[in-house]
């Protein structure tokens, strides 16, 4: 697979023809291809990473993370993705916050104002000072 993948990234072109990961095709004095340090490109565990912890940003289940990724128990998966998952709480409470405090708000934001009403309003808003 990490072949496959290193592959993919080397053909992978930008829309204007261009190299998408460049340090595949440098070269150093004698021609060889230059070492990539560990790290530069994305890696298969890499995409796994990035996808364990987007699923836990979304409000995915810790455990239902833990079975995708094969591990053994959501310990592991918690141990791993602590901040992930502190995050994850910290932005739950925090809607849970504001809904309770200006949910209301929210609702009457979001609801369409007919056309008829916003010209009704627009007639009725006269300017703070002469455009003079």
């Amino acid at each position: 697979m990490s072949r496959a993948l290193r592959v993919a990234q080397r053909d992978a072109r930008t829309p204007d023809g261009l190299p998408t990961f460049p340090i595949l095709h440098e070269r150093d004095e004698r021609a060889r291809p230059v070492p990539v340090p560990r790290g530069v490109l994305p890696s298969m565990h890499s995409y796994r990473h990035t996808y364990a912890s987007r699923a836990l940003l979304a409000g995915e289940s810790i455990d239902e993370v833990a079975f995708l990724l094969g591990h053994r128990d959501a310990n592991v998966t918690r141990a791993a993705y602590v901040r992930e998952v502190a995050d994850a709480r910290r932005r739950t409470s925090r809607r849970s916050r504001v809904t309770a405090e200006y949910g209301s708000a929210l609702e009457a934001a979001a609801t369409p104002i007919e056309p008829a009403a916003t010209a009704i309003a627009r007639a009725n808003v006269r300017p703070l000072r002469d455009a003079s």
